[in-house]
Parts: structure tokens; C-alpha cells; sequence
């Protein structure tokens, strides 16, 4: 549920973001086949004035996709009632923002089954607005499965080891969300994006040790705040690797500056979950720091023993 969500605690959480905030870059529409792995999932549930709403997801196997639990609605019986009328839709293959499951080509599957984290809490104000979420992922299996082509692609996602760190300068896709009203486009939209690696001291109470932020300054312009459920990548070279979940977003002002904070759930501290569920057809991204080192110390340790070694024959002689 595409909700942006703005509290005067934002306030107090930016009093402690002491690191340097990002500019987000500008906004781009997408092009057919640029991002194969990015899928809409509509519900058919009034929702206000909507017939409809939809959440962003990744396919990461044929018949899974990664996405946030509160896209879904809470107890779960009430999920499993809507999979079972068919009224929740997974699209692919197609560059346009779907508010209907009627409109122009896309592949489409219904949904078998939902499984949220079993840790997944939400957190309410008094007047029960949303503030916070912790262990906000869900897997969803498909009845179908997405077969590859060129608009139809598994990412990758970060092993074990391989955490934010390796992920530098990343990019949110979305529906196109870009004011603070909700407002929409009608073509798919990316924008790049850097991790805040400060500390945000209320948020991290809030939430799960298992998130992460971006924190962008906010001119004024058209800014991208993506959709719930929609994926956080990084390239590795050509390589797309899914490294978060979109789970929450806050608008602030303070000292005459506009923020836009965004909250992800990590994709690599979520693999347990993942693997539990989703056993077969994975594809894990593994380059971690670690491994370069340790195979750079042992370059140097075999050139240590060639040394040692020349040394001896020379002295032996």
C-alpha cells in the first residue's frame, strides 16, 4: 500500500543524522526490458476511492517473488482468502504503471500463497497511522511460473556474506510515486540512490535490526519514493543484485531543508527466511571483500615461501 507517511518524531530522528545525506538523481522513465525482474502485484480491493492498489516485488525464482508483508492485508486468513478468489495479480514484461488488470500486453500469473515473516510487527501512532514495521518481507508463490525471456528475468540476490557494504550506488524502480500526495505516472520509473550510512537513532528503535535507509535531500522537484515492496539494486558490473525491500517512507523539513527518508529491509540478513521457503533455482551473488583479501594474503604467503625457498638453496650453495 503506497503510503508516504510524515510524524514530528522525523524531526528528532534527523537530529542525530550527522552523516552526509544524498541528492537523489533525476527520475527516468523506464524502458521495456530494462529492469525483467521488477513485478506489480494488484489487489482487487477497494481501497478509499481505488478500485484497485498495487505493491512493487522481485522474481527471484520462476514462481517467487520478494516483497514487503504489509502489501498484504493482516490476519492472514484474510490473505488466503483473497489468493484463493484469485484476486491478487503478479505482472511482468511490460514498462507501464498498472492500476487495473485491464490494459495494454503484460504476462500475468494469480498468486497460490503468501508466507510473510513470522517475526512481522506493525507499529501504530494514537490515531492508527502506520509509523513503523519490523521483519516487513514476504516471499509469494505464484500459480504459475514466469518463464525467462527478454522481459522476463530472475535477479540475484546478495549470499550470507555479501552485505550492504558491497552496495555503493543503487537504484529504486517503482510506479512512479513522485509527490508527497501519492500522486502517479503512468510509466514504470527509476532513480539512483546512495545507503545512508549514518546513525538514525528513533528509526533504528523503531524498526528491525534488519533495515537499512537512504536519506536524500529534496529540492523541491519530482522525487522518486517507489513503491511498497519494491527492490533496492545494485550492479555488479552488468549484473543487477537485490540487496533490499522497500518497506516505509517519511517526508521532513528541517532547518529549511526537505528530506526524504526511506527505510529497506535487507535482503541479505533475510536468507534464512529466503532459503526456507525457496530451496531450488536461486542465484546467489557471492563477491565479498573478505574472499579478495584472504586470496591476495595468500598470493603473498606463496611468494613468502618462494623467497624462503630460494633463500635456503642460495645459503645451501
Amino acid at each position: 500500500m503506497n503510503k508516504i507517511m510524515s510524524s514530528t518524531f522525523i524531526i528528532l530522528i534527523m537530529s542525530y543524522a550527522k552523516a552526509k545525506t544524498d541528492r537523489m538523481d533525476e527520475i527516468k522513465n523506464v524502458s521495456m526490458g530494462q529492469f525483467p525482474f521488477f513485478v506489480q502485484l494488484v489487489f482487487e480491493i477497494k481501497l478509499l476511492s481505488e478500485e484497485f492498489y498495487s505493491c512493487g516485488g522481485t522474481l527471484i525464482q520462476t514462481r517467487w517473488i520478494i516483497t514487503a508483508a504489509h502489501c498484504f492485508p493482516n490476519p492472514d486468513n484474510e490473505t488466503a482468502q483473497l489468493t484463493k478468489k484469485d484476486r491478487v495479480h503478479a505482472l511482468m514484461g511490460t514498462n507501464k504503471h498498472f492500476n487495473s488488470v485491464e490494459g495494454t500486453f503484460y504476462i500475468h500469473s494469480f498468486i497460490d500463497r503468501v508466507i510473510s515473516h513470522k517475526l512481522y510487527q506493525e507499529c501504530y501512532d494514537n490515531n492508527m497511522n502506520r509509523v513503523a514495521t519490523k521483519y516487513n518481507i514476504a516471499l509469494v508463490e505464484t500459480r504459475q511460473p514466469f518463464l525467462p525471456s527478454k522481459f522476463i528475468q530472475i535477479i540475484q540476490v546478495p549470499s550470507r556474506r555479501q552485505d550492504t557494504k558491497a552496495c555503493r550506488k543503487a537504484t529504486i524502480i517503482g510506479t512512479g510515486i513522485i509527490t508527497s500526495t501519492g500522486n502517479a505516472s503512468e510509466n514504470l520509473l527509476y532513480a539512483n540512490t546512495k545507503i545512508y550510512e549514518g546513525r538514525l537513532n528513533v528509526l533504528e528503535w523503531l524498526y528491525s535490526s534488519t533495515v537499512f535507509y537512504t536519506v536524500s535531500e529534496w529540492s523541491g522537484s519530482p522525487v522518486l519514493f517507489g513503491d511498497g515492496g519494491g527492490p533496492f539494486i545494485c550492479y555488479h558490473g552488468y549484473t543487477p543484485v537485490l540487496y533490499g525491500v522497500r518497506v516505509g517512507g517519511y517526508t521532513s523539513t528541517v532547518n529549511n531543508t526537505n528530506f526524504v527518508i526511506t527505510t529497506y529491509e535487507s535482503i541479505q540478513k533475510h536468507m534464512s527466511f529466503i532459503k526456507k521457503y525457496v530451496q531450488d533455482g536461486i542465484h546467489e551473488y557471492d563477491k565479498n571483500p573478505v574472499d579478495i583479501k584472504s586470496k591476495t594474503n595468500s598470493i603473498k604467503y606463496d611468494f613468502y615461501q618462494i623467497f624462503c625457498l630460494l633463500l635456503f638453496y642460495f645459503k645451501c650453495k
